[in-house]
């Protein structure tokens, strides 16, 4: 059975900081626990690996959805089922609202050793959203790499946004008919694009996850 789980919170910076540095895929391992290395192979493709104890893990996953500003969607491929959508909602003040939703079966999840899976996914995502929050107000500023759109044409049937997403036309490039998330469509937010491309950044030390 798949899981549902919402979490967001509110950064001290620009939206546009908030998101140009969420593209940035293989900076992941900085700020989300047990994540090793997160690899752009291609625009819309990430090769993940993970390690919590002695459970070492590695997986496919799709960027199904990227909208400048915005929105950046994704599902695995292969490993454990997971799909994840991150929405960028500009506040005052140069602040941002970073909203993280994901569906994934728990009991693939490299937490299913805990005894209440759902609520350990939970507490772990919310740590990693504070360890981002702590990340890019520490750094100001983000690098910048590519931009581009991505867009996908099935809709999740839980995204109550995305057929009408559809209807009001938005262009971008289509990834394939089984692709599976959409963004609400948002007036305030403007549209730019992707992450870093190719090359691997190296996995962060111990220390600066904890920083």
């Amino acid at each position: 059975m798949m899981t549902r789980i919402e979490q967001s919170i509110e950064v001290n910076v620009p939206v546009g900081t908030a998101y140009r540095q969420l593209t940035q895929f293989e900076q992941y391992p900085r700020f989300m626990e047990d994540v090793e290395e997160v690899r752009q192979v291609d625009d819309t493709h990430l090769h993940w690996h993970t390690r919590a104890g002695n459970l070492d893990m590695e997986w496919d996953a799709e960027i199904t959805q990227q909208v400048p500003d915005r929105c950046i969607a994704w599902r695995n491929l292969n490993g454990p089922r997971y799909e994840g959508k991150i929405e960028l909602l500009p506040k005052e003040k140069d602040r941002t609202e970073v909203k993280l939703t994901m569906e994934c079966d728990p009991k693939q999840q490299v937490l299913a050793q805990h005894g209440d899976v759902q609520k350990a996914i939970a507490d772990r995502t919310e740590h990693d959203l504070v360890r981002f929050k702590k990340l890019i107000e520490k750094l100001g500023k983000e690098s910048h790499d590519w931009i581009g759109k991505i867009k996908d044409t099935e809709p999740l049937a839980t995204d109550a946004g995305a057929a009408q997403m559809e209807r009001d036309g938005s262009q971008a490039r289509d990834t394939g008919p089984q692709a599976a998330l959409l963004c609400e469509d948002r007036q305030a937010a403007p549209m730019v694009g992707r992450a870093g491309g190719g090359a691997p950044s190296p996995p962060a030390s111990r220390s600066e996850k904890e920083a």
